[in-house]
């Protein structure tokens, strides 16, 4: 069987640009190019705070509060401090599974910086927390508030869904070593201010119910 004649070139401007729009539709189906594969995202590094944590945590166990007060504090040499820890734990609460770039507000500072006041305290060197952490600490810590607030501090970071349970666990621990050592230097106070203390205003100095004060009586003159 004979072959029919030659299709003749396209010579108008239209044949023209339908010849070519079927050679790039031919192209295309036979060199479809797949997306690229998407780039996996390499998880996050620890930051300083995370990294510091388990030995603040390693110190703390073995009460070397000096220990872990040297530790924080060259974690957090170069961050600036917050003006009030209490309002920070508050934040936690309302910030946790939130990103935030910005070194003075991510909640991993609260890693750091809640055992290293708390240690502060414990140590009882107020000069430097005054210095750090005025004047947000003076009115947190004012006599007559230190055992409301030390038990405010332990109702906050003990609330269901905290952001770190290693931490609440931490800062409970340390604030009981805290108002521990806190009544012990107020006791000591208290002796050489009087002879004998009514039980009312010792439980105001001391943050303890009667029944407490009176099953210690025994034990210490300074309360009748």
């Amino acid at each position: 069987m004979a072959n029919g004649p030659p299709t003749p070139p396209p010579t108008t401007e239209a044949e023209i640009q339908d010849e070519a729009r079927l050679n790039q539709a031919a192209q295309g189906a036979t060199t479809t190019v797949p997306p690229p594969a998407p780039t996996p995202t390499p998880p996050a590094e620890p930051d300083v705070f995370q990294e510091v944590f388990p030995v603040i945590l390693e110190l703390a166990s073995q009460s070397n509060f000096r220990g872990l007060i040297q530790a924080a504090e060259n974690a957090t040499i170069n961050v600036r401090m917050p003006t009030s820890f209490f309002s920070r734990l508050q934040a936690a609460l309302t910030l946790q599974g939130q990103s935030d770039p910005d070194s003075d507000r991510r909640l991993t500072r609260l890693l750091v910086l809640g055992p290293l006041i708390i240690a502060y305290l414990i140590v009882d060197d107020l000069q430097v927390c005054l210095t750090y952490f005025l004047p947000a600490m003076i009115n947190l810590w004012k006599h007559v508030s230190v055992y409301s607030r030390a038990q405010e501090l332990r109702n906050l970071v003990n609330v269901q869904g905290f952001f770190d349970g290693q931490l609440a666990s931490l800062l409970t621990s340390l604030l009981s070593i805290f108002v521990q050592s806190f009544r012990q230097r107020t006791v000591a106070l208290l002796s050489v201010a009087y002879t004998s203390l009514p039980v009312p205003l010792a439980q105001r100095y001391l943050g303890m119910e009667q029944v407490e004060l009176l099953a210690g009586k025994s034990r210490d003159r300074n309360l009748q």
